[in-house]
């Protein structure tokens, strides 16, 4: 029995000859492919940031988010126009007509549109919220506090709006999962601690942004700052990032919902998605660039256009590789989320930060070293993740 969905020989009484309009969109539809797209969301939102670690000391993060937002859409369109077969409403997806149709005589969902470029532009704010809140307030404070709100709100939100799977397995997951957040913070903390027992904990410059899962910047502290932020104001701007975070992905839920008659497709929702996080990036990556968050020189979106695209120290490329990978696996999350349930994909999704774990550990070696007390507390992130992926897989 074939897992995927492709029923482009299929037609409504027409030949396929007769058919110029499009294909049908490719759909996964057994267990067995819908979990290894929610495992690949997962290890690419855990992946991204490798593209901006390998030009963080050359290239400004306003530059590098500009070019990621533009690699997102771009992929999204293509998705959208091949795999997606240009279709917009999930009762066309399975036909070969209806190429970028919105409505066909019936009515258009604009409410559904509307929510899709939303959900976009929270999840940008919510992302750059994030990044300014761990810049300011550090990763140990920031992480578990933004990650944690985000995590627990997300997947609570979208059961309700889709209260698909066993709710005892999925938030049981979703409670490992949030172990293993505080879990690496902890080790984050002893690791970056001085060897001085009366000296506080600090975070160390080049290490600060080395487990996050979907965001990087050149990592500060609020003290390295021209004009020191309190340290309240830090927590609200974590607090507001997780808000925003968490919000997004019942939004999703609602629009793709197959059992809503005016449901989006995956495709169409992600093209939605990505535009937004496109137009929204502009003048953000404007203002990061004129008002650099940490230490870094300020700069303007001019000098981004004097990149050359394929250098690969400095070169456009690598924001578009990210925007790249990040793209895969926020559709490839999507589509799996039509079959096991959005809030067990999110929640799996979620769990990124293993990825940057993994790396750090097998690529980086960033922990070589490193006291017993930090790997009991490695390991305890690793067990914690793997317990919660087990156990949202078998709420389904």
């Amino acid at each position: 029995q074939m897992c995927i969905r492709d029923r482009s020989t299929q037609s409504t009484g027409e030949s396929k000859a007769a058919m110029p309009h499009g294909n049908a969109a490719v759909m996964p539809s057994c267990f067995g492919i819908s979990f290894a797209l929610a495992l690949l969301s997962l290890a690419c939102w855990g992946s991204w940031t490798n593209c901006f670690k390998t030009v963080q000391s050359r290239v400004s993060f306003a530059h590098f988010y500009l070019d990621f937002a533009i690699g997102l859409f771009a992929l999204s369109t293509v998705a959208f126009l091949t795999l997606g077969g240009g279709h917009v409403l999930h009762r066309d997806e399975d036909t070969s007509g209806s190429y970028l149709v919105l409505a066909d005589g019936r009515d258009t969902p604009w409410c559904k549109i509307g929510e899709s470029v939303a959900a976009g532009v929270i999840f940008n704010v919510a992302n750059v919220l994030l990044i300014i809140g761990i810049d300011l307030a550090g990763l140990v404070v920031a992480f578990p506090v933004a990650i944690g709100i985000s995590l627990v709100l997300g997947t609570t939100l979208t059961y309700l709006i889709q209260p698909k799977g066993n709710p005892a397995l999925l938030f049981s997951g979703m409670v490992l999962a949030l172990l293993a957040v505080v879990s690496m913070a902890r080790a984050h903390s002893l690791k970056t601690c001085r060897l001085d027992p009366d000296e506080p904990c600090k975070a160390s410059p080049d290490t600060e942004y080395q487990a996050l899962p979907d965001t990087a910047a050149p990592a500060t502290t609020a003290e390295t700052l021209d004009k020191p932020v309190s340290f309240k104001t830090s927590m609200v701007i974590c607090l507001v990032g997780g808000l925003f975070m968490g919000c997004w992905s019942p939004i999703a839920a609602n629009v793709m919902n197959k059992d809503h008659e005016d449901s989006l497709t995956p495709y169409f929702y992600n093209w939605l998605f990505a535009a937004a996080t496109l137009m929204t990036s502009v003048p953000i990556c404007w203002y990061l660039a004129v008002h650099p968050i940490s230490t870094a020189e300020a700069t303007t979106l001019a000098q981004w256009s004097s990149y050359p695209v394929l250098d690969l120290k400095r070169g456009h490329c690598w924001g578009l590789l990210g925007g790249a990978v990040w793209e895969v696996g926020t559709l490839s999350n999507a589509l799996a989320g039509n079959d096991l349930g959005f809030a067990l994909c999110y929640a799996l999704g979620q769990s990124a930060p293993m990825m940057a774990v993994l790396y750090g550990v097998f690529y980086y070696k960033e922990f070589k070293g490193v006291s017993s007390a930090v790997w009991f507390w490695l390991m305890t992130t690793i067990a914690a993740y793997m317990g919660a992926i087990t156990l949202i897989a078998l709420s389904h």
